[in-house]
């Protein structure tokens, strides 16, 4: 056994995984297992430099490696981000046309869903932010489903608070298509957040929009869950059978929420990281 050293490259500065033990005569598909899970990028996806090579696909790829040596290593779709941020400034750009726009936007939706499935914001934690951002607006920009999203909305809570009026606002921010719901009701608002499952308004859902789209019981499961032992909000899941999209989260707005990242007192921030980590 000696100890090595994998650094990950693609973001502003390499992250270094360093004292990682391994054996000089690992075999090459359990050195690939080893890397994903130290930095959670998956075999197919790994681009691996040894002493400046491409890594060999031999039974023995790092025979001879010595204490501290390094691995070099990238996520393969990383052009993909790059080629992602220039399609999303590309269709922000209000000097281009709108088709040309829209064109972009879908591009971008494309290649976001690539990396998402491919592991890759697991890896490049510090892209994240800008890519929840960013594709959230590129959603938003070529979103089929704003008429489907506030008749489903009316229908279900019309039906909930009979007396009630409803009016609606662009959602802001996040990854998935949504708008913001006000329910009016004996001189009371109160706010809902209604959105798309996550795998809807992808790439793949725009260009079969005339389908339903299945939802993932899975993603139901964990909102119940987490309202139903008092870490998450009030959450519906209204249906329409006038939308021929696909069905909808709805969760109510919780008083006084913050961000994890507006928190100011760093000793409470780091507490509730904890806490987190320990619940999951």
């Amino acid at each position: 056994m000696t100890a090595i050293t994998i650094r990950l490259v693609g973001e502003q500065e390499d992250r270094l995984f360093e004292g990682i033990d391994v054996d000089n005569q690992i075999p090459y598909v359990d050195l690939k297992k080893r890397i994903e899970t130290i930095t959670k990028i998956p075999p197919d996806f790994q681009e691996v430099r040894f002493r400046g090579e491409k890594l060999s696909v031999v039974e023995y790829p790092i025979r001879g490696i010595k204490f501290g040596e390094e691995l070099v290593l990238k996520h393969s779709l990383l052009e993909s981000w790059r080629a992602y941020l220039l399609l999303c400034d590309s269709a922000k750009d209000i000097k281009k046309g709108k088709p040309e726009r829209t064109k972009c936007a879908q591009r971008a939706i494309a290649n976001s869903q690539k990396l998402e499935d491919s592991g890759f914001f697991e890896a490049y934690v510090n892209f994240v932010t800008v890519w929840i951002d960013t594709i959230g607006q590129m959603v938003r920009f070529v979103d089929r489903t704003r008429n489907a999203f506030e008749q489903s909305a009316t229908k279900f809570f019309t039906k909930m608070f009979p007396n009630s009026t409803i009016s609606f606002k662009p959602k802001q921010g996040g990854s998935r298509a949504g708008i913001v719901v006000t329910v009016t009701c004996n001189g009371e608002e109160t706010l809902y957040y209604m959105k798309t499952y996550h795998h809807a308004g992808s790439s793949i859902s725009l260009q079969n929009a005339s389908k339903r789209h299945l939802p993932d019981l899975r993603e139901m499961f964990a909102y119940r869950l987490l309202e139903h032992i008092g870490v998450g909000p009030v959450v519906f899941f209204p249906f329409y059978d006038g939308s021929t999209y696909i069905h909808y989260i709805a969760t109510k707005e919780v008083k006084e929420f913050k961000e994890l990242d507006k928190l100011e007192d760093v000793v409470l921030q780091n507490k509730v990281v904890v806490e987190v980590i320990h619940f999951k």
